[in-house]
């Protein structure tokens, strides 16, 4: 499949890009280019290739959810400069 340059200005023009007719040739190259390349990728044989997930091959450790005491609000609140009805108070930045 071979990009001509109605569908490299349509591109362009959806990529909020101004070009010109030197620039419209060049990014014809360049997309053709790499349309070729896809086609080459398309000729491998991929049969036998796993899927990957990612390229490292790590897999997450699970550990078993556990409940900890965590912080209360009286103690969460003591480190506010300024509360109000149990809330952090901050001043207006807004008129």
């Amino acid at each position: 499949m071979k990009i001509n340059k109605t569908a490299v200005k349509k591109i362009a023009n959806l990529a909020y890009l101004n070009t010109n007719d030197k620039d419209i040739e060049a990014y014809q190259e360049a997309l053709n280019k790499i349309l070729t390349i896809f086609e080459e990728l398309k000729e491998i044989d991929t049969t036998e290739v796993e899927p990957m997930t990612n390229t490292i091959g790590d897999t997450l450790t699970l550990y078993a959810d556990e409940v900890e005491k965590g912080n209360s609000k009286k103690e969460v609140m003591a480190n506010a400069l300024h509360t109000k009805c149990g809330f952090y108070s901050v001043p207006k930045i807004i008129e």
